[in-house]
């Protein structure tokens, strides 16, 4: 699962679906800190829940204001594996590629199947322009950009 979407419903849904689906074993990586990824982690709390380091301390640090936000996200489930720069999983044969980025915020993971050619790419690409959450870092998100 490539994020836990914008609320316990959205999360439940895509949880059920799977496990209707067969799916016995569930893993979830963390795009990036923003509300709007996380904010299912706690349908999760028993899987495997990944994230870049960047992302973990965000969610640390910004942990009180996430619970008592609007809507709050209480409680907060904090990712349980943390990686820097890269990792490397399989899903059953298919090889997958975390890797750490700098665009749209200071700790985004996009996520690549090379044997498919796939990208997810979270907030790092949306629609036709890619919105940088965080101006003052712009020549970093412009490097990640062209990588």
């Amino acid at each position: 699962v490539y994020d836990t979407h914008i609320s316990l419903a959205h999360a439940r849904f895509i949880r059920r679906t799977l496990e209707e689906m067969g799916v016995t074993s569930i893993r979830v990586v963390l795009s990036h800190w923003h509300d709007d990824h996380i904010a299912g982690n706690e349908v999760f709390q028993d899987c495997e829940i990944i994230a870049n380091s960047l992302t973990a301390s965000a969610l640390e640090r910004g942990r009180a204001e996430i619970e008592g936000g609007n809507p709050p996200i209480k409680p907060l489930v904090l990712p349980n594996r943390i990686f820097d720069d890269s990792l490397r999983l399989t899903v059953g044969a298919i090889a997958i590629e975390l890797r750490q980025v700098e665009i749209h915020s200071h700790d985004g993971t996009v996520l690549l199947m090379p044997d498919a050619g796939l990208l997810l790419a979270g907030d790092t690409l949306e629609d036709s322009i890619t919105y940088v959450s965080e101006p003052e870092r712009l020549e970093e998100h412009l490097i990640d950009l062209e990588r």
